[in-house]
């Protein structure tokens, strides 16, 4: 009985793993940028189903709202290459941005894609970075439906 009990915590357990793993029709990334000299950013990352990413992040516009004390209209573009396949990456369009204190937000696009990533379009998915104070340095998430 204890053992069947077991048997169906683990395959109970299994099953939501699988349920919460990234589906074909999204498309998730996780990345951790810190300071470089080339870019505003550079980092690390996971782009999930792709694997394991190098990454540069250069914001391209923003503008002060000294009523909030916020950054708005932020745009920024963020390459991605795949560590296993220095021939796939991606190119993300980040717009509609906000950054105020420590959290950051946009919308992105895929711009351009090679190699593993050829073909893949999103639909305008989310980024959500948190940013680390008194350094220039972010971890960001971004979410997206894959278009049909």
């Amino acid at each position: 009985m204890r053992r069947t009990f077991l048997a169906f915590v683990l395959l109970a357990l299994g099953m939501t793993a699988a349920a919460t793993a990234a589906s074909p029709t999204e498309f998730k990334a996780q990345f951790r940028d810190s300071e470089c000299t080339t870019h505003d950013l550079c980092g690390s990352g996971l782009v999930e189903g792709y694997g394991h990413a190098s990454t540069t992040l250069d914001i391209t516009g923003a503008v002060f709202d000294p009523a909030t004390g916020c950054l708005i209209n932020v745009t920024a573009v963020r390459d991605v290459e795949l560590v296993d396949d220095p021939s796939s990456t991606l190119t993300l369009a980040l717009t509609d941005g906000v950054i105020f204190g420590n959290k950051g937000s946009a919308t992105f696009t895929i711009s351009a894609a090679t190699g593993l990533f050829a073909g893949l379009v999103v639909l305008p998915g989310t980024v959500r970075a948190t940013l680390i104070p008194g350094v220039p340095a972010d971890t960001a998430q971004y979410r997206a439906t894959i278009a049909p």
